[in-house]
């Protein structure tokens, strides 16, 4: 199992509920697909991962605590100015909270208690402001984001109150917005002029992007690309044109298919290299099945990535379909071996292993992915699935890597979720040999199971408690 020390950042629509409740289903996933289109770029832009979507809520994780806070800022401040040019009933108001600490991560998900605390302060934070925690504020370059103390909050299912923080409105700091003000702002501000307005952050993180030179919207950059391919064609034509070459009209319609054809490689060479992106963000969004059926009207749906991609599909369903999935990624990888590279494929194809593949899928682990696997296995040796926790082990074995496996936290699992009393048994028997004291509460809990479930168990659940008090 993986950890790290992460900021965590959640993104919340302010009034989701009932805006969606007026809205059709295609006016709101406009409205979603208009609020992802200003947001993800500044998740990209500042070195952040938006890990999933919840509902309208983002979760995001950022390395730099300092580039999550100038991240909401940055989206503060662009939703501010997108708001300016659009009816109120399309615009897009937003809260953000930030913590940071270690997470556990375990198939590109993040858990623990900072995720917990992040998302308790998202419920508190004001509409249009960014909240964040003691353990950020110490973190941060507080040079960077002005911030001011909130105080002291109790949190619903946290032990102790958590110190909050604020970053503070725009004042001196301030910068222009590119939209004109509504008039009724307009006459309240400064010398600037009733035809300027302000970001309410300052525009300090819209700075700190067009500064590094980042932000760039696809649509701008084909737009400027296109532009230039027509200058240069014309040129083109033009100087030979003069030159008595050729006829300027057939050598500006020469240099302008030059041209375009340039414009045509470098937009490819910035499109995203993943084909199936979006498909994999609306399954990852509980969106499969109308994911799966955009998959199917995809020009590559047959091709090997087209094949994982689904396979991915099958696997995030509410009835997974392991079989399929392991049967599509195999076929897969054998077609282009190029794909276990892909760190997602290889947890797909982890998680696809049941009781009926065993022997074959971790074979096919072992041979194409070999250590390349090795964290997704050890991420699955923890999970609640039996076959899923003991078929990783058993790759693990043939990776000797057995060693790095928390086998308290095997036979934890064995204890808390195995159906068969004798497997239940063998754990609890385990656990008091490891005399790991995280088995307490599980065997206590244990015990209160009924006379059925606990037929086999005798005094091994009493034994257990004892040996491991004991040590």
């Amino acid at each position: 199992m993986r950890s790290a020390n992460l900021a965590i950042v959640f993104v919340d629509i302010a009034g989701f509920t009932a805006r969606t409740g007026q809205q059709s289903r295609a006016e709101s996933q406009a409205w979603l697909a208009r609020y992802e289109q200003l947001l993800l770029p500044l998740i990209k832009a500042f070195e952040g991962l938006r890990i999933k979507s919840i509902g309208d809520a983002f979760l995001c994780t950022f390395a730099s605590p300092t580039n999550a806070l100038l991240f909401g800022m940055a989206a503060q401040d662009r939703l501010y100015d997108y708001n300016q040019g659009v009816p109120e009933a399309e615009r897009i108001e937003i809260r953000v909270a930030v913590n940071a600490g270690e997470v556990r991560i375990e198939r590109k998900d993040v858990f623990g208690e900072p995720v917990n605390i992040a998302a308790r302060v998202e419920g508190l934070a004001p509409v249009g402001e960014i909240w964040f925690t003691e353990s950020v504020y110490l973190a941060m370059t507080r040079s960077e984001v002005p911030a001011e103390e909130v105080g002291l909050k109790e949190l619903k299912g946290i032990a102790e109150p958590v110190r909050i923080y604020r970053v503070s409105r725009a004042s001196e700091y301030k910068l222009e917005s590119a939209s004109p003000a509504p008039k009724q702002e307009a006459e309240t501000l400064d010398d600037a002029g009733p035809e300027v307005t302000r970001y309410p952050y300052g525009g300090l993180g819209l700075k700190r992007l067009e500064d590094a030179g980042g932000l760039v919207a696809m649509g701008e950059v084909q737009a400027k690309l296109a532009q230039t391919g027509r200058s240069i064609g014309r040129g083109i034509g033009d100087l030979l044109a003069k030159r008595g070459l050729v006829s300027k009209r057939w050598m500006i319609r020469a240099g302008m298919a030059a041209a375009l054809l340039l414009f045509v490689l470098l937009v490819a060479s910035l499109w995203p290299s993943d084909p199936f992106s979006e498909i994999r963000e609306m399954m990852d969004s509980g969106q499969v099945e109308s994911a799966l059926a955009q998959l199917d009207k995809h020009p590559a749906a047959e091709s090997p990535a087209g094949k994982a991609c689904k396979a991915h599909g099958l696997l995030v369903m509410p009835d997974p379909d392991l079989r399929e999935a392991a049967s599509l990624i195999m076929q897969a990888i054998k077609t282009d071996p190029l794909l276990a590279d892909e760190e997602a494929i290889a947890f797909d194809l982890v998680q696809s292993m049941d009781k009926h593949q065993k022997k074959k899928v971790v074979a096919f682990l072992v041979k194409h992915f070999g250590d390349r696997a090795k964290e997704a296995l050890l991420a699955a040796s923890s999970d609640k699935r039996y076959w899923l926790r003991w078929n990783s082990l058993d790759a693990l074995k043939s990776m000797d890597a057995l060693d790095e496996v928390d086998l308290g936290l095997v036979y934890l699992q064995d204890l808390r979720y195995a159906g068969s009393c004798s497997t239940r048994k063998r754990a609890a028997k385990k656990l008091a040999e490891l005399g790991d004291k995280r088995a307490l509460d599980a065997l206590r809990q244990a015990k209160k199971g009924s006379l059925l479930t606990n037929l086999c168990m005798g005094s091994t659940l009493d034994e257990a408690i004892k040996t491991i008090q004991a040590k």
